[in-house]
């Protein structure tokens, strides 16, 4: 009699930690003194997953909106996945959304760059999660809007992509994705 064992591959694992850094205080009786300005930091309650597990997602999730010959790149070995309270509240405290649009100097793309780089300041403040956001920019046509757009990607704790309009903040479903999809970077 041969004994078999089938192993179970882990594709995503839970994070621990605190998200924290200049957007967040630990409250007081957690290590320091509470800022009663600044929002308590959250516990990290996202998951970790692989650069290969995450473009996994993205690419399922859009399919044949990506175009052929389109590039999809992946920054990082292993990516932290947020949950959607998390993001929400990462949107909340940015002031990105109140920036003024101004054609061809800070417009879609713009826009994208600095909602991207707030996400990996954050990652970089948050002392207690080693990987940054599984967040990135994509350029594609979307249903709120007319003609070719850059916005923002995550693929959050639930391995579900969803899309963020930084200049309203606001969250979309990937299906909102019209397709023509020819760059992703994350």
């Amino acid at each position: 009699m041969t004994n078999t064992t089938t192993q179970t591959v882990l594709r995503v694992r839970p994070a621990k930690g605190t998200l924290r850094g200049r957007r967040f205080v630990i409250p007081a009786g957690r290590g320091l003194t509470e800022t009663p300005a600044a929002p308590v930091a959250p516990t990290a309650s996202g998951a970790v997953a692989t650069a290969a597990r995450v473009q996994e997602i993205i690419t399922t999730t859009l399919g044949s909106k990506i175009t052929s010959d389109a590039v999809v790149r992946m920054g990082d070995s292993q990516y932290y996945l947020p949950t959607l309270d998390e993001v929400q509240q990462l949107l909340t405290e940015s002031s990105l959304d109140r920036r003024k649009w101004l054609e061809d100097r800070f417009d879609c793309d713009d826009f994208s760059y600095v909602l991207k780089g707030e996400f990996s300041i954050h990652a970089y403040d948050a002392g207690d999660i080693n990987y940054g956001f599984s967040d990135g920019i994509i350029w594609g046509n979307f249903a709120w809007v007319q003609g070719y757009h850059a916005v923002n990607l995550v693929v959050t704790k639930d391995q579900v992509l969803r899309l963020i309009e930084p200049q309203t903040d606001a969250i979309y479903e990937a299906d909102q994705c019209q397709g023509s999809v020819g760059l992703i970077v994350v």
